[in-house]
């Protein structure tokens, strides 16, 4: 999939960014030790495990910044010093692979919901947002979500 979106989006880049090294790596620690220092759920941990969860998620991050803070909500979620050790050893390899166990956690009954935000979220009639592109509201009718959108006039 990420080879596809190469092919077809290469001819139009204009300039290469590199991303990665050292300073992304120092980013990612700093994400992990201030969500192990300010999380309500994560800083009560024992030091040692909270060494581990730092050591391990900087180290297979592979300078994914957004991989490393995924990882973190799914390691919030666990109960136990034993679950949060189990869940290290079986982390995701990719964004890909976590975006994919994200949606499998969706509840069959969340579903019609989370299709459609992901629908509002990934729609677009146009290349971006302008002046005229209208508004999206959103309201909830008791357990329902109801989008609606408006087009400028």
């Amino acid at each position: 999939m990420e080879r596809d979106i190469q092919i077809f989006l290469g001819p139009l880049a204009t300039q290469n960014i590199i991303v990665g090294g050292h300073n992304v790596r120092h980013d990612i620690e700093t994400l992990v030790r201030r969500v192990l220092m300010t999380d309500a759920k994560l800083r009560r941990r024992p030091p040692a495990l909270k060494e581990e969860i730092e050591r391990v998620l900087v180290q297979n991050s592979n300078g994914m910044f957004r991989w490393a803070a995924c990882q973190l909500d799914t390691l919030r979620t666990c109960l136990t010093p034993s679950a949060v050790r189990k869940t290290l050893q079986s982390l995701p390899k990719d964004l890909e692979e976590t975006y994919d166990r994200i949606l499998c956690r969706i509840t069959e009954k969340s579903h019609p919901l989370a299709l459609t935000a992901s629908q509002f979220l990934t729609f677009s009639a146009g290349p971006g947002p302008s002046p005229r592109a209208g508004r999206d509201d959103c309201y909830q009718a008791g357990d329902e979500h109801i989008y609606r959108h408006r087009p400028a006039l």
